[in-house]
């Protein structure tokens, strides 16, 4: 029983310290989730969706350089508001608590890549994300009605987020910020499918786009802190 239990522990701590077992247990879970999703057995997908956004937590809590300490801790908390956003939209009325819980998040993106290397003006990338993310603002407003300020934030505040993070990357070509750009613009995207589907048409595809694109960027943030190999 002893060696059971010391194999048993030696696997889990081999699971829980190694970047292949994060990827593997992030995808398994993805794939449950979109599945059950798509099968209708809502139930697993309830269960399932705060789960894989919870693997990428653990492993930034787990894996996270000490590097880059401030960064991953603000990080670690949006993901943590995902994880709150996720669990709010899973029941269509607490869609505004879940719009909420997202827009904090990106505010801890924002302040995660504020604490590298302080606000990067790049007024060209701003240009690039600004204008076209408020023109799709433009395009929805008919179809908000009673959200258009607090959809208005929240598109604000996600451009900045894309922003930020894309010019991160432009100031320190490194693999750790390709991943950020990467997570920015799939948020950004993600987001678009979904105000798309809610507020103009619904169409078959969105969930699985929506899901896709939502959790590669989640995936990209938290292995943006964790430590080099």
């Amino acid at each position: 029983m002893k060696r059971l239990n010391h194999f048993l522990k030696h696997i889990l701590n081999r699971l829980l310290q190694s970047r292949k077992a994060f990827l593997l247990l992030f995808f398994t879970a993805a794939t449950i989730s979109i599945s059950a999703l798509y099968l209708d057995f809502f139930v697993i997908y309830t269960l399932m969706k705060p789960i894989t956004t919870s693997i990428a937590i653990i492993y930034a809590m787990l894996l996270g350089s000490s590097k880059f300490q401030k960064y991953r801790l603000y990080v670690i908390f949006g993901l943590i508001f995902c994880l709150v956003g996720d669990t709010f939209l899973l029941n269509p009325r607490y869609f505004i608590f879940g719009l909420l819980s997202f827009l904090i998040a990106h505010l801890f993106f924002i302040i995660a890549f504020l604490a590298i290397q302080g606000l990067n003006k790049s007024p060209l990338i701003a240009a690039a994300i600004l204008i076209p993310g408020l023109l799709f603002y433009l395009y929805i407003m008919p179809y908000l009605e009673t959200l258009k300020y607090p959809v208005l934030i929240y598109v604000m505040v996600i451009l900045v987020m894309c922003w930020q993070g894309t010019a991160l990357f432009d100031k320190l070509r490194s693999r750790r910020f390709l991943y950020v750009n990467v997570a920015v613009c799939l948020f950004v995207i993600s987001d678009t499918i979904l105000a798309y589907n809610k507020f103009v048409t619904a169409f078959h595809e969105a969930s699985l786009l929506i899901l896709l694109t939502y959790w590669s960027s989640i995936f990209l943030l938290s292995l943006s802190t964790l430590k080099d190999h």
